[in-house]
């Protein structure tokens, strides 16, 4: 039983949860620490995915985001509406023919305010490091389409996504 408990602590602060201070006590953490995504990142790095593992990683995660963003449909007003924000804002650049460096800042954006919509952390927090690794791959696309495919692919994409979450 005492081994059991122990462990239980264990885990508790691997997932940042308690901060066992040796010699200190155990103490309950304010906020959930990164141990645990940092193991996750460090993680990720180390198996370095080819290209197709990362994009199914990717579509698997959206659409577990697309669901909690309806779920919590309620709680992520001020989200949704900064995601439309977000699309007028990329409509704006192309029209003025900003730079692939603006195009992209406002793209990595919106994908952390699809995470922030999940009103879920770990969620959120897992599918920022996955969007995050995958930002040269999104920079070559900024760079090859000047922002058209952006716009009329995953925007249209997009588009389909914003009437779905505003239902």
């Amino acid at each position: 039983e005492p081994y059991r408990r122990q462990r239980q602590m264990c885990i508790r602060d691997r997932f940042g949860l308690v901060d066992i201070r040796v010699g200190n006590g155990t103490y309950i953490c304010d906020t959930p620490g990164t141990k645990l995504m940092d193991s996750l990142l460090f993680s990720f790095f180390i198996a370095n995915p080819d290209t197709k593992n990362l994009y199914e990683l990717r579509k698997a995660l959206e659409i577990d985001v697309l669901q909690l963003i309806l779920v919590h449909y309620d709680e992520n007003e001020d989200d949704r509406i900064a995601l439309e924000e977000n699309l007028e804002e990329l409509s704006q650049l192309i029209a003025k023919g900003a730079t692939q460096e603006k195009l992209q800042e406002n793209d990595l954006a919106f994908h952390h305010l699809l995470g922030s919509c999940t009103t879920n952390p770990l969620l959120e927090q897992i599918y920022n490091i996955v969007i995050d690794f995958m930002e040269p791959s999104i920079t070559a696309t900024h760079k090859r389409q000047h922002g058209e495919y952006v716009y009329k692919v995953p925007v249209s994409y997009t588009h389909l996504t914003l009437p779905t979450i505003r239902l």
